[in-house]
């Protein structure tokens, strides 16, 4: 983790980060700011299905709802989650943009079949 500038865990892989590390508190803002000071961390991501995502970059942790959809089939959401993150924070936007639009393509991804299924950007209207 020290040689990462963005870090992005859903719930299973934080839970483990918190057993190596001896953190005891669930509050992800609390966390997220312990792990960002210890390793030097730029953006902090954890991620909570469909019920959203916090993230940092800065001194202050936002949270990003999820978005309800008719979930198909979830595999591959979490890869579309973190793909669209870092193509919105190399484009250059905020951090809570970047993770927004994060939740839209995964919820996006979600609502359809197969791990890596055909979209087009624009759907992402039908999810928003």
């Amino acid at each position: 983790m020290k040689n990462c500038e963005v870090l992005k865990v859903n719930e299973e892989e934080i839970n483990k980060i918190k057993n190596i590390f001896g953190y005891t508190k669930k509050d992800y803002k609390t966390l997220i700011s312990k792990i960002k000071k210890e390793f030097g961390i730029r953006v902090v991501c954890i991620t909570e299905g469909e019920k959203g995502a916090f993230i940092s970059s800065s001194d202050k942790v936002h949270y990003c709802p999820g978005y309800k959809i008719e979930g198909k089939d979830t595999v591959g959401s979490g890869d579309a989650f973190s793909a669209a993150l870092i193509m919105k924070l190399h484009e250059g936007y905020s951090a809570t943009f970047a993770c927004d639009f994060a939740c839209k393509i995964g919820a996006l991804v979600a609502s359809l079949n197969g791990a890596v299924p055909d979209y087009k950007l624009k759907d992402i209207e039908k999810i928003a």
